[in-house]
């Protein structure tokens, strides 16, 4: 049997000994890559899934041997193995929900430089200053909540996740009533399934809220996980607020441009992935990230 080097980074040539040679997906699994010479042609054989993988070429062993450090045969190394997906957590407002809070005008109000984090400028303010600044986010995320919308794709994105049983949770910079009405008349009723944990500003008087560590913190802790960790992933919208808060816990970070700002030229943050739909993440993950489920993609 033959198999291109080009061939090779997709599939291994697997069978039981040397009967049934068949094709499937290498998924990244070799334990390794060993070389010997058969009637003047170079064999390359591997433990791939508890059975031997074995290519063969036409090529002297000589040339192929070069090949090993070459990207094409770089996937059949242990060294290559990608990150099991353990969690996903997302953002909510501007990320499964479509954005419908005018910032700048929230801003203005609360007299807050758009350079600031207007959490922690309120924070800072005096007694009264901060109760008035409160009133009018609390009155701009009440009209909100009228006209709440979910992200086209969100829905798909959190089924297929839930198919393949990966953990999935929810930080906001929102309150707690947002969240809530956007899971009662949104998300729920669309056939989306919960969120464990489901984080809030205003869910804890002592955890400080994005882009500080401490919620991802509290979540792996949730999914028997450590941080830092390449196998949770934050999706978000922001750059500041989320794929910063995801940097600073050590996870895998994914930035939701469908406004297409960040990717014509602003920056993105260094987010790991820059998607513009959400519908665009389940091939993306299939392709990163191991996902130990028995369905298909």
């Amino acid at each position: 049997a033959k198999t291109s080097a080009s061939t090779a980074t997709n599939h291994c040539l697997v069978g039981r000994g040397c009967q049934e040679l068949r094709n499937a997906p290498h998924r990244a699994c070799c334990s390794g890559v060993v070389w010997r010479e058969e009637r003047g042609r170079a064999v390359a054989s591997s433990q791939c899934n508890g059975y031997e993988a074995i290519a063969i070429t036409g090529m002297p062993q000589r040339v192929m041997k070069q090949l090993v450090s070459s990207l094409a045969f770089s996937i059949m190394t242990p060294a290559t193995r990608r990150p099991t997906l353990r969690g996903v957590v997302f953002d909510m407002d501007g990320t499964l929900t479509i954005p419908n809070l005018d910032f700048d005008e929230m801003y203005r109000r609360c007299n807050v430089s758009r350079s600031e984090d207007i959490l922690a400028a309120v924070s800072t303010m005096d007694a009264t200053q901060a109760a008035e600044a409160q009133s009018i986010i609390e009155e701009m995320e009440e009209e909100g909540r009228r006209t709440l919308r979910l992200m086209p794709g969100a829905i798909e994105l959190g089924r297929w996740l839930h198919g393949h049983g990966i953990p999935t949770s929810l930080v906001t910079r929102n309150t707690k009533r947002t969240v809530s009405a956007m899971m009662e008349n949104l998300w729920i009723p669309a056939g989306g399934t919960s969120f464990e944990p489901i984080l809030s500003r205003d869910s804890s008087d002592s955890r400080p809220p994005k882009p500080h560590p401490a919620s991802l913190q509290d979540i792996a802790k949730s999914w028997s996980l450590g941080l830092p960790s390449k196998e949770i992933l934050m999706v978000g919208d922001s750059p500041s607020h989320d794929v910063a808060f995801g940097k600073a816990a050590g996870v895998s970070t994914a930035l939701l441009d469908s406004s297409r700002r960040f990717s014509e030229g602003k920056d993105d943050g260094g987010a790991d992935f820059v998607v513009k739909e959400l519908w665009e993440l389940p091939c993306l993950l299939w392709e990163t990230f191991e996902v130990n489920s028995p369905l298909g993609t």
